[in-house]
């Protein structure tokens, strides 16, 4: 009986250390935000204006890091930042913005137009409602080339 224990003890740990190491072994280690804000402030050219307003903001640090592995040209990206650093934009128009480069190619551009009646435009509340109304009913493809994740 105490051998029927002893293999039940050893099989369940066996298990719980096999689950702990693979769990490990497939967790990209990845850059934190500071490592990201260092790349920002390299790529960027950023004063400390532009770092203090930003380094508190994960989100807005974790997008403008993937914009630029994602190699979209740093004068669009300082464009949309420096709107936001000029309160011309808000935290979510910088945010959309950052991805729409991203997804959309070199040559395309967009605005926001702030004087238009929300009841005069579309409104889309997700990306993939963004996506899906250009893909279908303007017949514009907006695939996403590029990988939406941080490695």
């Amino acid at each position: 009986m105490t051998s029927n224990k002893n293999i039940l003890f050893f099989l369940f740990f066996s298990i719980l250390f096999s689950i702990s190491a693979f769990s490990q072994k497939n967790e990209s280690p990845g850059f934190g935000e500071k490592e990201k804000l260092n790349i920002l402030i390299d790529s960027l050219k950023l004063d400390s204006t532009a770092i203090n307003r930003i380094a508190s903001k994960d989100t807005i640090i974790s997008e403008l890091y993937l914009t630029i592995k994602d190699s979209v040209k740093v004068p669009r990206i300082k464009r949309r930042l420096d709107s936001f650093l000029l309160d011309n934009y808000s935290e979510t128009q910088l945010l959309m913005s950052l991805k729409m480069e991203r997804l959309m190619g070199d040559n395309d551009r967009f605005e926001f137009i702030d004087s238009l009646s929300p009841n005069n435009s579309l409104r889309f509340e997700t990306m993939e409602e963004f996506t899906e109304f250009f893909n279908k009913e303007l017949n514009i493809n907006f695939q996403s080339k590029r990988n939406d994740t941080i490695d």
